[in-house]
């Protein structure tokens, strides 16, 4: 997993390549991804355990910084940046991403419901919104007319000139040099958007007629569920779910197929990284944008969500897939790091 955070990342690579000085704001510094934290970038730990907790912190940042601009992402941290510029006076540009879809998304917390009820009203405040896809624009709109005005949909720079050169460090994992049996790859938060149960089904029908394996790559609440399944099915001797791996690009790139199994997805980063590989794409028809990527130049298979018999059925046929050179060719050049950082900085008005 940690999509939005390497997507944040290569973003500040590309801001850091231009001149600009760049400050990573976390609310606790946790996680394996801050190992790829580009060198030249100022992290500022809040040291707190909810984001919620993180407002006073915030205030204090930007009164003593007073950065030209604020870029922020996930709308719980966007409703708080928005309420600490207000609360300092600041002056300072407010830009939010929004990166996912919700109203396919099952009820939260009653935080989380109050947070969705109100980021429509405060997003007003903002400079600008960026919406990584036309159909997270368009749910914003739905929610808040008034919003219109403020949205760019913009591409998430999630390709960089440095994708092949990871792709050829060596991977931990034995599955990866094993040129006999090839392997499938997804990757995501182990969580019900991601429906990685339905992957597994799907899987258990491609193993009755293929000799391959499934790699997951990512963290989270449905790990013991998703491992009690693979065993209940007969497979799990056949996936392997490593965890956050700080280097996924090998994984994409020697992956025979990639498949997207999401329920909901605002812009799947590493289903387009998978395709500047060349690697040939599965995709559900979620709601959020993979399948129309996928259909702009038929880069690949769209099945339905939640039916593991299509996906199977996909699954065997794109196994036998060349590697897709113009899927590589659009990837690099809609979704470039050189190309989103100049577009997000007309925005953010650098």
């Amino acid at each position: 997993g940690g999509g939005a955070e390497r997507a944040m990342l290569l973003f500040a690579e590309g801001l850091l390549s231009r001149g600009h000085q760049v400050d990573l704001i976390l609310g606790k510094a946790q996680g394996a991804w801050q190992d790829i934290i580009p060198a030249g970038v100022r992290v500022f730990d809040l040291k707190c355990r909810r984001t919620l907790f993180a407002l006073p912190q915030l205030i204090s940042y930007l009164r003593r910084e007073r950065p030209a601009a604020i870029y922020s992402t996930i709308v719980h941290a966007n409703v708080l940046v928005i309420l600490a510029a207000k609360a300092a006076r600041s002056s300072t540009r407010i830009i939010l991403r929004e990166s996912n879809v919700t109203r396919a998304a099952q009820p939260g917390t009653l935080i989380s419901r109050v947070v969705s009820r109100l980021s429509p009203i405060v997003y007003l405040w903002a400079d600008a919104i960026i919406a990584v896809s036309s159909g997270v624009a368009e749910e914003l709109c739905l929610v808040n007319p008034k919003l219109a005005a403020r949205i760019s949909v913009l591409p998430t720079p999630v390709v960089s000139d440095k994708l092949h050169e990871l792709a050829e460090q060596v991977g931990a994992h034995p599955w990866l040099a094993d040129r006999e049996r090839p392997f499938i790859a997804a990757a995501g938060r182990l969580h019900p958007q991601k429906d990685f149960t339905t992957l597994l089904r799907a899987f258990a029908i491609v193993r009755r007629t293929a000799d391959v394996r499934l790699i997951i790559l990512g963290e989270g609440k449905e790990r013991p569920q998703l491992e009690a399944l693979a065993r209940e099915l007969g497979i799990a001797q056949d996936v392997a779910m490593p965890g956050f791996v700080k280097n996924p690009f090998p994984y994409l790139k020697r992956a025979r197929t990639f498949v997207l199994s999401s329920r909901y997805e605002g812009l799947p980063n590493v289903m387009i990284q998978a395709m500047a590989f060349g690697t040939p794409v599965v995709t559900t028809d979620c709601f959020g944008g993979a399948a129309d990527i996928i259909r702009q130049g038929d880069f690949g298979i769209v099945v339905p969500i939640g039916d593991a018999e299509n996906l199977a059925r996909a699954i065997l046929r794109s196994l036998s897939s060349p590697i897709r050179i113009d899927a590589a060719k659009f990837a690099k050049e809609n979704y470039g790091v050189a190309r989103s950082a100049d577009e997000y900085l007309k925005v953010i008005g650098a």
